[in-house]
């Protein structure tokens, strides 16, 4: 059996990360996280590996099925995602232990494969990740979509106390104003004026 990807030296931690074993959300409770990845992963391995992954880095569906190996850092916990129509380039730290389980997965794709095929290797059609979120919805009661992910994520990374440049950068937004206009829905009027949503840069005073 041949191995493409070199082995990890270390899985570097890194501090904004999404990490569905230290999950706060009240859009979606950790116990609903937890029962939601087990039902899918229980009927599908990669359908379960596509979900999480979304939920981890909040990737747009063009992004995530024209991810390749060679994108993925084992070393680093990194992917890196181009830039593609209204999102920048970025990327993307993974929690160690997600880190892992993407590793053992593609460890004898070759690097120009794509990290989530479709048929005879090619790239995956939109619609088939639409129908995981569809599936996912059904499992929980509640309409999973990745607007709803990508909502939830700069929720909880606001909430873990990042700044809204950081939680910008991870979403890929070209303005501040599109992450904090997704923030500033879910919070209280009380959260509203923290002066985190108002620091563009880590240069600028709160």
């Amino acid at each position: 059996m041949r191995t493409y990807l070199p082995a990890p030296k270390a899985l570097l931690p890194h501090s904004l990360t999404v990490d569905v074993n230290h999950w706060e959300n009240p859009n979606i409770s950790q116990l609903e996280l937890r029962r939601l990845l087990f039902r899918i992963q229980s009927q599908n391995h990669v359908h379960y590996l596509i979900f999480k992954f979304l939920v981890c880095t909040g990737f747009s569906i063009p992004e995530l099925i024209a991810i390749k190996v060679k994108d993925f850092d084992p070393e680093k916990a990194l992917v890196s995602v181009p830039e593609r129509d209204r999102l920048k380039r970025r990327s993307i730290s993974l929690a160690t232990e997600f880190s892992r389980e993407i590793y053992r997965y593609c460890l004898d794709f070759p690097p120009d494969s794509y990290l989530f095929p479709g048929r005879e290797e090619g790239q995956r059609q939109g619609r088939s990740v639409q129908k995981i979120l569809q599936k996912a919805s059904g499992l929980i009661r509640k309409e999973v979509n990745i607007p709803f992910l990508r909502d939830t994520i700069a929720l909880h990374l606001f909430r873990k106390g990042f700044p809204i440049w950081e939680i910008q950068e991870f979403l890929g937004h070209r303005s501040p104003r599109s992450t904090r206009r997704r923030i500033y829905l879910q919070i209280s009027p009380d959260e509203q004026r923290d002066p985190r949503l108002f620091k563009k840069n880590k240069n600028q005073a709160a």
